[in-house]
């Protein structure tokens, strides 16, 4: 049998979201930098917020998810275009509502996590407005581009993000240096709602209408679709805040600078899996629409490559010039060699992440929503936060948190291997799990 090549196909659409999501985190690089080199004690602050910030953003991934594979299948067949309007109206509704439910169960939840520095309290909530208020036009925008994908257009979402990202920088500059650190975020929201201005003109100009959204209809088997993947896919990124918490608060009984380290390394970790980012977004869209299933375990094999490789380079880059880089992030204060210790062991996590990434990438295109939600918990609940107490009781202090992290990744890379093997062999696309 004649084996494709799909290298081409694959760079051709992932070029396009690596440059979107470098663009789209560099408002929160910009941020911690800005942070980093000003102040320990803002840095900290953000630090702790930042499981919650994800919680808010990350929460549309999975509904950005659910949308991509369900466009995929749909847009451009006959008789369809109404279901494709009816999917983006209610992607309207979902944002809406429930972003304003994420909001309010994480404003809660933040009072409990600034229970040994009370001080700042009142400095986090200010600082997060604009995260809590503004949350329903940060989902609709993130699932505003994945619909463009699911439509096979990669570039209006690069697009948004062009317009959106310079907005962020300089209202962010801006605002911090007249208003302070918690003015920061209003940068984010002006930015995501410009691109979900242009994103809706653009979304115009396929022939498609938004203005029926209140008489939105889903059919019984789109519902169960959306659910099947938005539901376990949107958990496993919740999952990810909640572990946050936990691992902010072991970091912070071995020394704050060990928080603002972590976090951002975190902010930075994204410049590590842009490959793994972009191939599985590509994964998403190419799997979605593969008939023969002959050629899935090639194209897979591909992707995996396409992911590894890059992040290997990436890798070995920082590690070689690490030292320079945390000094100059740092402004030479005693956060630098902090976080050359953490650069020099979590590092060789990202082409574990890489793999991973990728695996659970194509166990959601063939509608396997679960894999991701169980990874993530075995991940972070079942080795990391466990790892990562040991260290912290048994004295091991930052080596130890670090190599948590390496650790856990490692073992969910070989889980995501296993599964994905098994589902690929044994099942079909509308197995459940």
């Amino acid at each position: 049998m004649h084996k494709k090549s799909y290298y081409p196909e694959i760079w051709d659409l992932a070029y396009p979201i690596i440059l979107l999501t470098l663009a789209q985190k560099t408002g929160s690089i910009f941020e911690g930098l800005l942070l980093s080199v000003n102040s320990t004690r803002e840095l900290a602050v953000t630090s702790i917020c930042s499981p919650y910030i994800s919680a808010v953003t990350t929460v549309g991934y999975g509904l950005a998810i659910s949308m991509n594979v369900i466009v995929a299948g749909v847009y451009g067949k006959k008789g369809e275009k109404k279901n494709t309007e009816n999917i983006m109206e209610g992607a309207v509704l979902i944002a809406l509502t429930l972003g304003l439910v994420i909001s309010a169960v994480v404003g809660f939840l933040m009072y409990f996590s600034f229970s040994s520095m009370p001080k700042e309290r009142p400095a986090a909530y200010l600082f997060m407005l604009p995260y809590l208020l503004g949350n329903p036009v940060i989902l609709l925008y993130s699932m505003l581009i994945a619909q463009f994908r699911g439509m096979g257009d990669s570039r209006t979402g690069m697009w948004m993000t062009f317009l959106a990202v310079p907005i962020q920088l300089v209202a962010g500059y801006l605002l911090y240096h007249t208003c302070g650190f918690t003015a920061l975020g209003y940068g984010m929201l002006f930015s995501r709602i410009a691109g979900c201005l242009y994103g809706m003109r653009q979304y115009r100009r396929y022939g498609l209408d938004l203005g029926g959204w209140r008489k939105v209809r889903f059919s019984g088997n789109m519902i169960k679709e959306f659910v099947k993947l938005a539901v376990p896919v949107s958990l496993s990124k919740a999952v990810g805040p909640s572990a946050n918490v936990i691992i902010n608060s072991l970091l912070l009984s071995m020394g704050a600078q060990l928080v603002a380290v972590y976090g951002l390394g975190n902010r930075l970790s994204i410049l590590f899996c842009l490959p793994a980012i972009a191939v599985g977004t590509v994964a998403v869209t190419l799997i979605a629409v593969q008939k023969d299933r002959r050629e899935l375990g090639y194209l897979i094999r591909q992707l995996c490559t396409c992911s590894v490789l890059p992040t290997i380079l990436l890798v070995l880059t920082a590690w070689s010039f690490r030292e320079t880089i945390w000094q100059a992030m740092t402004a030479g204060s005693a956060m630098g060699p902090e976080g050359e210790t953490y650069w020099s062991i979590c590092l060789w996590a990202y082409p574990f992440v890489a793999v991973e990434m990728t695996m659970t990438s194509v166990l959601q295109a063939l509608g396997y929503g679960v894999p991701t939600l169980m990874i993530t918990v075995i991940r972070l609940w079942g080795v990391q936060i466990p790892l990562s107490y040991l260290a912290e009781r048994n004295g091991y202090g930052a080596e130890g948190a670090w190599g948590a992290y390496l650790a856990s990744n490692i073992v969910s890379m070989l889980i995501s291997v296993i599964w994905g093997m098994i589902k690929i062999k044994g099942g079909s696309k509308n197995e459940c799990n």
